[in-house]
């Protein structure tokens, strides 16, 4: 057997993640993020960059997500906005 999935498994994988439902209603958000970071620390890894790399990962994401969710939702109001309350 190979540890290495097929593209098409590969992008199925991905679209559930992003599109299916979840128990936790941001979770196709942090899927994403954790994703980006993952390809973040590979090519600080790569590229002779390891302390860069966030030794408690966990943590590191979870204070990420609140970050940049809240970023988000802030994005999401002003967008919202009737255009008056923006000048």
């Amino acid at each position: 057997m190979s540890c290495i999935a097929s593209n098409s498994e590969l992008q199925e994988w991905i679209q559930h993640n992003i599109k299916g439902l979840h128990e936790d209603p941001e979770w196709p958000e942090k899927f994403v993020i954790t994703l980006w970071y993952i390809l973040k620390w590979r090519c600080d890894f790569c590229f002779d960059n390891a302390a860069a790399i966030a030794a408690q990962k966990g943590e590191f994401l979870m204070t990420r997500f609140q970050e940049i969710l809240t970023a988000l939702k802030q994005d999401m109001q002003w967008l919202n906005a009737p255009r008056e309350e923006c000048l």
